[in-house]
């Protein structure tokens, strides 16, 4: 597993003449001038239920590289153009995906996967863990964290706006968005959020109620 490393090429993982076999991998959050997830140069490995996501360039292949994908899912932030390029492609192809993965901390913080995400083994076809880590309860997540950052601030209200609006809402675990327990994320949760986040309207219903206070030790229950 590896993230949040800079190269000049392959942040991740950089192959060259090498048929190495990569397997139950998450590479995440990587940078470099090159291709960000793996560069692959006169390789021809064999890469089997990883997760290769928000490095920017995921996959690049040069120099006859036959890299051979599967139970991946190779994602690309929908700010970024897609970015592979390794031929054939293959999402959708041998179980290989391209879907947001849903780790704990969307910016890296924690690697390991919601319940919901699609790298789970309950949630795909084949059964199988994709990626390092499993399925986590997320401590560091709280309703209205829509980030997954570990805080409440403005930037929740924000990326939950952005992400009603573009029809892409459907990333979200439900537990974190669906602010009024509606089954479903409308605009209502866009105000509730706000609304807690500045001191003024309801509290979310997802926010456990507080306990009740304490009994006096002189009070007494009137029949």
């Amino acid at each position: 597993m590896t993230f949040l490393l800079q190269w000049a090429t392959g942040g991740g993982i950089f192959l060259a003449s090498s048929d190495a076999e990569i397997v139950n991998n998450t590479i995440a959050f990587n940078v470099s001038y090159h291709s960000g997830g793996i560069h692959i140069s006169s390789s021809s490995p064999l890469i089997e239920r990883c997760i290769i996501a928000f490095n920017g360039d995921e996959l690049h292949c040069i120099n006859a590289s036959y890299p051979t994908f599967t139970n991946c899912n190779v994602y690309t932030s929908r700010y970024l153009p897609r970015n592979w390029h390794c031929s054939p492609y293959q999402v959708g192809v041998d179980g290989n995906m391209n879907v947001d993965p849903l780790f704990c901390g969307a910016t890296g913080l924690d690697l390991h996967l919601i319940a919901s995400s699609p790298c789970a083994p309950e949630n795909n076809p084949q059964g199988v863990l994709i990626g390092a880590l499993p399925p986590s309860n997320c401590e560091g997540l709280s309703c209205g964290d829509i980030d997954r950052d570990g805080e409440l601030t403005q930037s929740d209200v924000d990326v939950l706006v952005s992400l009603y609006f573009s029809l892409e809402w459907s990333e979200l675990p439900f537990t974190v968005a669906d602010l009024d327990c509606s089954g479903d994320i409308s605009i209502n949760d866009v105000v509730i959020l706000a609304g807690f986040l500045y001191g003024y309207g309801p509290v979310p219903c997802c926010v456990p109620a507080p306990p009740p206070p304490p009994k006096r030790q002189d009070e007494h229950v009137l029949d």
